[in-house]
Protein backbone atom coordinates (compact mmCIF):
# COMPACT_ATOMS: atom_id res chain seq x y z
CA UNK A 1 0.00 0.00 0.00
CA UNK A 2 2.64 2.67 0.62
CA UNK A 3 4.00 2.36 -3.04
CA UNK A 4 -0.14 3.32 -3.76
CA UNK A 5 -0.20 6.15 -1.56
CA UNK A 6 2.72 7.57 -2.70
CA UNK A 7 1.49 7.93 -6.20
CA UNK A 8 0.34 11.78 -6.62
CA UNK A 9 -1.25 11.83 -10.29
CA UNK A 10 -2.32 9.01 -12.18
CA UNK A 11 -1.53 10.05 -15.60
CA UNK A 12 -4.23 9.29 -18.66
CA UNK A 13 -4.34 9.56 -22.21
CA UNK A 14 -6.99 8.91 -25.06
CA UNK A 15 -5.94 8.34 -28.63
CA UNK A 16 -9.57 6.96 -29.01
CA UNK A 17 -11.00 10.50 -29.82
CA UNK A 18 -12.76 11.93 -31.93
CA UNK A 19 -13.39 8.03 -32.97
CA UNK A 20 -15.06 7.46 -29.13
CA UNK A 21 -16.58 11.04 -27.48
CA UNK A 22 -14.09 12.43 -25.17
CA UNK A 23 -16.78 12.66 -22.42
CA UNK A 24 -16.66 8.41 -22.12
CA UNK A 25 -12.88 8.41 -21.12
CA UNK A 26 -13.03 11.37 -18.81
CA UNK A 27 -16.25 9.29 -17.30
CA UNK A 28 -13.50 6.86 -16.58
CA UNK A 29 -11.02 9.41 -16.20
CA UNK A 30 -13.59 10.19 -12.27
CA UNK A 31 -14.39 6.86 -11.46
CA UNK A 32 -11.16 5.61 -11.35
CA UNK A 33 -10.14 9.06 -9.20
CA UNK A 34 -12.74 8.22 -7.08
CA UNK A 35 -12.24 4.41 -6.57
CA UNK A 36 -8.69 4.87 -6.19
CA UNK A 37 -8.53 7.79 -4.33
CA UNK A 38 -5.85 9.40 -6.67
CA UNK A 39 -5.65 12.92 -8.01
CA UNK A 40 -5.83 12.03 -11.69
CA UNK A 41 -5.70 14.24 -15.43
CA UNK A 42 -6.76 13.39 -19.34
CA UNK A 43 -5.03 14.13 -22.14
CA UNK A 44 -6.06 13.29 -25.57
CA UNK A 45 -4.30 13.12 -29.02
CA UNK A 46 -5.99 13.24 -31.97
CA UNK A 47 -3.34 12.87 -34.40
CA UNK A 48 -2.72 8.99 -34.25
CA UNK A 49 -4.08 6.05 -32.58
CA UNK A 50 -1.65 5.34 -30.26
CA UNK A 51 2.58 5.88 -28.99
CA UNK A 52 4.61 5.44 -32.58
CA UNK A 53 7.98 5.45 -32.52
CA UNK A 54 10.47 6.92 -29.72
CA UNK A 55 9.80 10.23 -30.23
CA UNK A 56 6.14 10.42 -29.90
CA UNK A 57 5.90 7.08 -27.09
CA UNK A 58 5.40 8.91 -24.01
CA UNK A 59 5.61 5.65 -21.97
CA UNK A 60 9.29 5.71 -23.20
CA UNK A 61 10.05 8.82 -21.59
CA UNK A 62 7.98 7.92 -18.47
CA UNK A 63 5.60 10.96 -19.42
CA UNK A 64 2.39 8.74 -19.17
CA UNK A 65 0.85 5.15 -16.80
CA UNK A 66 -2.41 4.54 -18.79
CA UNK A 67 -3.33 5.34 -22.61
CA UNK A 68 -6.86 3.88 -24.53
CA UNK A 69 -5.67 3.25 -27.99
CA UNK A 70 -6.40 1.66 -31.31
CA UNK A 71 -6.22 -1.98 -31.86
CA UNK A 72 -4.35 -1.65 -35.06
CA UNK A 73 -1.74 0.75 -33.00
CA UNK A 74 -1.39 -2.00 -30.18
CA UNK A 75 -0.88 -4.38 -33.18
CA UNK A 76 2.41 -2.17 -33.92
CA UNK A 77 3.62 -1.70 -30.48
CA UNK A 78 3.72 -5.90 -30.02
CA UNK A 79 5.51 -6.16 -33.77
CA UNK A 80 8.13 -3.70 -32.49
CA UNK A 81 8.60 -5.62 -29.18
CA UNK A 82 7.70 -2.64 -26.84
CA UNK A 83 8.53 -3.21 -23.24
CA UNK A 84 7.61 0.11 -21.67
CA UNK A 85 4.05 -0.30 -22.03
CA UNK A 86 1.59 -3.24 -21.43
CA UNK A 87 -2.14 -4.57 -22.29
CA UNK A 88 -4.30 -4.47 -18.84
CA UNK A 89 -6.30 -6.97 -19.10
CA UNK A 90 -9.17 -5.53 -19.34
CA UNK A 91 -11.73 -3.58 -21.84
CA UNK A 92 -15.21 -2.32 -22.69
CA UNK A 93 -17.94 -4.23 -23.67
CA UNK A 94 -20.38 -2.63 -26.26
CA UNK A 95 -23.73 -3.42 -26.98
CA UNK A 96 -24.37 -4.06 -30.69
CA UNK A 97 -27.09 -6.29 -32.41
CA UNK A 98 -24.00 -9.41 -32.69
CA UNK A 99 -22.54 -8.63 -29.61
CA UNK A 100 -22.72 -11.78 -27.09
CA UNK A 101 -21.42 -9.38 -23.70
CA UNK A 102 -17.64 -10.05 -24.30
CA UNK A 103 -14.86 -7.29 -25.55
CA UNK A 104 -14.76 -6.75 -28.69
CA UNK A 105 -16.43 -4.54 -31.93
CA UNK A 106 -17.66 -4.97 -35.08
CA UNK A 107 -17.19 -2.71 -38.35
CA UNK A 108 -20.73 -2.03 -39.85
CA UNK A 109 -20.99 -1.77 -43.84
CA UNK A 110 -23.00 1.24 -44.47
CA UNK A 111 -24.23 2.94 -47.58
CA UNK A 112 -26.94 5.57 -48.09
CA UNK A 113 -30.48 5.10 -47.41
CA UNK A 114 -31.46 5.52 -51.05
CA UNK A 115 -29.44 2.78 -52.24
CA UNK A 116 -31.01 0.58 -50.25
CA UNK A 117 -32.81 -0.79 -53.34
CA UNK A 118 -29.91 -1.20 -55.68
CA UNK A 119 -27.66 -2.79 -52.64
CA UNK A 120 -28.50 -6.00 -50.88
CA UNK A 121 -25.19 -7.42 -49.83
CA UNK A 122 -21.98 -6.81 -49.89
CA UNK A 123 -21.05 -8.17 -53.36
CA UNK A 124 -23.32 -5.30 -54.69
CA UNK A 125 -20.96 -2.80 -54.32
CA UNK A 126 -18.79 -3.69 -56.88
CA UNK A 127 -17.55 -1.04 -58.79
CA UNK A 128 -18.76 1.70 -55.87
CA UNK A 129 -16.87 4.44 -54.54
CA UNK A 130 -15.56 3.13 -51.19
CA UNK A 131 -14.33 5.34 -48.25
CA UNK A 132 -12.07 4.30 -45.98
CA UNK A 133 -10.35 5.43 -42.98
CA UNK A 134 -6.65 4.37 -43.35
CA UNK A 135 -4.86 1.25 -44.60
CA UNK A 136 -3.85 -0.01 -41.32
CA UNK A 137 -7.18 0.48 -39.56
CA UNK A 138 -8.78 -2.77 -38.43
CA UNK A 139 -11.91 -1.55 -38.39
CA UNK A 140 -12.28 0.92 -41.44
CA UNK A 141 -9.98 -1.25 -43.96
CA UNK A 142 -8.38 -4.37 -43.16
CA UNK A 143 -11.61 -6.35 -42.45
CA UNK A 144 -13.22 -5.18 -45.49
CA UNK A 145 -10.31 -6.40 -47.62
CA UNK A 146 -10.08 -9.85 -45.70
CA UNK A 147 -13.82 -10.12 -46.31
CA UNK A 148 -13.42 -9.55 -49.94
CA UNK A 149 -10.64 -11.86 -49.67
CA UNK A 150 -13.03 -14.83 -48.55
CA UNK A 151 -15.17 -13.92 -51.61
CA UNK A 152 -12.12 -14.50 -54.18
CA UNK A 153 -11.45 -10.75 -54.54
CA UNK A 154 -9.52 -8.11 -54.26
CA UNK A 155 -9.25 -4.38 -53.75
CA UNK A 156 -9.98 -3.64 -57.47
CA UNK A 157 -13.47 -4.81 -56.18
CA UNK A 158 -13.88 -0.94 -55.71
CA UNK A 159 -14.31 1.35 -58.50
CA UNK A 160 -12.67 3.72 -56.34
CA UNK A 161 -11.13 4.49 -53.14
CA UNK A 162 -11.59 7.25 -50.99
CA UNK A 163 -8.95 8.53 -47.94
CA UNK A 164 -10.90 10.10 -45.32
CA UNK A 165 -8.60 9.56 -42.34
CA UNK A 166 -11.20 9.12 -39.75
CA UNK A 167 -14.47 6.96 -38.82
CA UNK A 168 -16.21 10.45 -38.55
CA UNK A 169 -15.19 11.31 -41.96
CA UNK A 170 -16.15 8.09 -43.85
CA UNK A 171 -19.51 8.39 -42.05
CA UNK A 172 -20.06 12.22 -43.54
CA UNK A 173 -18.90 10.96 -47.61
CA UNK A 174 -21.53 8.37 -47.32
CA UNK A 175 -24.45 10.33 -45.79
CA UNK A 176 -23.55 13.28 -48.05
CA UNK A 177 -23.12 10.97 -50.91
CA UNK A 178 -19.37 11.55 -51.60
CA UNK A 179 -19.07 8.36 -51.35
CA UNK A 180 -21.02 5.35 -51.82
CA UNK A 181 -20.15 2.93 -49.01
CA UNK A 182 -17.71 2.61 -46.03
CA UNK A 183 -16.89 -0.15 -43.38
CA UNK A 184 -16.52 2.05 -39.94
CA UNK A 185 -16.79 1.49 -36.04
CA UNK A 186 -19.62 0.39 -35.10
CA UNK A 187 -19.25 2.07 -31.60
CA UNK A 188 -18.24 5.27 -33.69
CA UNK A 189 -21.21 5.04 -35.82
CA UNK A 190 -24.02 4.59 -32.99
CA UNK A 191 -22.43 6.88 -30.66
CA UNK A 192 -22.40 9.87 -33.80
CA UNK A 193 -25.89 8.96 -35.00
CA UNK A 194 -26.83 9.47 -31.21
CA UNK A 195 -25.12 13.01 -31.52
CA UNK A 196 -26.62 13.48 -34.86
CA UNK A 197 -30.14 12.08 -35.43
CA UNK A 198 -30.77 13.88 -38.54
CA UNK A 199 -28.10 10.87 -40.24
CA UNK A 200 -30.10 7.82 -38.95
CA UNK A 201 -32.44 8.50 -41.87
CA UNK A 202 -29.45 8.94 -44.47
CA UNK A 203 -27.63 5.70 -43.68
CA UNK A 204 -28.17 2.06 -43.62
CA UNK A 205 -26.07 -0.72 -42.19
CA UNK A 206 -25.86 -3.38 -44.76
CA UNK A 207 -23.51 -5.86 -42.96
CA UNK A 208 -21.75 -5.79 -39.40
CA UNK A 209 -18.09 -7.34 -40.04
CA UNK A 210 -16.51 -9.28 -36.59
CA UNK A 211 -16.00 -9.58 -34.19
CA UNK A 212 -12.51 -7.37 -34.03
CA UNK A 213 -9.95 -7.73 -30.87
CA UNK A 214 -11.61 -5.25 -28.16
CA UNK A 215 -9.86 -1.68 -27.39
CA UNK A 216 -6.93 -2.02 -25.78
CA UNK A 217 -5.56 -0.06 -22.89
CA UNK A 218 -2.33 0.20 -22.15
CA UNK A 219 -0.62 0.55 -18.57
CA UNK A 220 3.35 1.54 -17.77
CA UNK A 221 4.95 -1.56 -17.99
CA UNK A 222 6.98 -0.19 -14.47
CA UNK A 223 3.74 1.00 -12.86
CA UNK A 224 3.90 -0.69 -9.39
CA UNK A 225 1.87 -3.89 -9.79
CA UNK A 226 -1.07 -3.41 -7.02
CA UNK A 227 -2.15 -0.61 -8.74
CA UNK A 228 -2.61 -1.98 -12.09
CA UNK A 229 -4.64 -4.72 -10.22
CA UNK A 230 -6.56 -1.64 -8.21
CA UNK A 231 -7.56 -0.62 -12.00
CA UNK A 232 -8.16 -3.39 -13.75
CA UNK A 233 -10.74 -4.28 -10.68
CA UNK A 234 -12.34 -1.10 -10.18
CA UNK A 235 -13.38 -1.15 -13.79
CA UNK A 236 -14.11 -4.59 -13.67
CA UNK A 237 -16.73 -3.67 -10.90
CA UNK A 238 -18.09 -0.30 -12.30
CA UNK A 239 -21.19 -1.94 -13.91
CA UNK A 240 -22.34 -2.59 -10.34
CA UNK A 241 -22.55 0.78 -9.05
CA UNK A 242 -26.03 1.73 -10.67
CA UNK A 243 -24.66 5.47 -10.61
CA UNK A 244 -21.10 4.79 -12.92
CA UNK A 245 -23.44 2.08 -14.68
CA UNK A 246 -25.63 4.46 -15.74
CA UNK A 247 -23.30 6.38 -17.16
CA UNK A 248 -21.55 3.80 -19.18
CA UNK A 249 -24.66 2.99 -20.53
CA UNK A 250 -24.80 6.80 -22.14
CA UNK A 251 -21.88 5.57 -24.26
CA UNK A 252 -23.23 2.30 -24.96
CA UNK A 253 -20.96 0.35 -23.06
CA UNK A 254 -22.86 -2.30 -20.81
CA UNK A 255 -19.27 -3.44 -18.57
CA UNK A 256 -15.56 -4.19 -18.58
CA UNK A 257 -14.34 -7.53 -19.15
CA UNK A 258 -11.75 -9.40 -19.13
CA UNK A 259 -8.87 -9.47 -22.40
CA UNK A 260 -5.80 -11.27 -23.16
CA UNK A 261 -3.06 -10.61 -24.97
CA UNK A 262 -3.61 -13.77 -27.17
CA UNK A 263 -6.49 -11.82 -29.16
CA UNK A 264 -3.84 -9.39 -29.97
CA UNK A 265 -1.20 -12.19 -31.53
CA UNK A 266 -4.11 -14.34 -33.41
CA UNK A 267 -5.16 -11.15 -35.02
CA UNK A 268 -1.49 -10.23 -36.20
CA UNK A 269 -1.15 -13.47 -37.48
CA UNK A 270 -4.18 -12.76 -39.79
CA UNK A 271 -3.23 -9.49 -40.83
CA UNK A 272 0.23 -10.81 -42.01
CA UNK A 273 -1.60 -13.61 -43.64
CA UNK A 274 -3.89 -10.68 -45.56
CA UNK A 275 -0.64 -8.41 -46.05
CA UNK A 276 -0.56 -8.53 -49.59
CA UNK A 277 -4.07 -7.82 -50.50
CA UNK A 278 -3.87 -3.92 -50.38
CA UNK A 279 -5.96 -0.87 -50.86
CA UNK A 280 -4.30 1.17 -53.33
CA UNK A 281 -4.23 -1.76 -55.43
CA UNK A 282 -6.99 -0.36 -57.14
CA UNK A 283 -6.55 0.51 -60.76
CA UNK A 284 -8.18 4.01 -62.68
Amino acid sequence: MGEISQVQCLRIATYMSPRLPVEYFETIQQYLEEKLKVRTYLVYETRSGGPTGFKDNPFIHGELDMAFVSSSSFLELVESNNSNAELLPVSSVHAHARGDNVPGYFSDVIVHTESKELVKEFLDLRGCRWAYTHPKSLSGNTIALKSLKQLGENASFFGNILPTGSHINSIKMVAERQADAAAVDANCLALYLNRCPELKDELLVLASLGPLPPYPVLVRSDLHTELKNKISQALLGMHRDPVWAKRLATFKVRQFGANSADTYRQESAKSRSSKALRIDTVYY
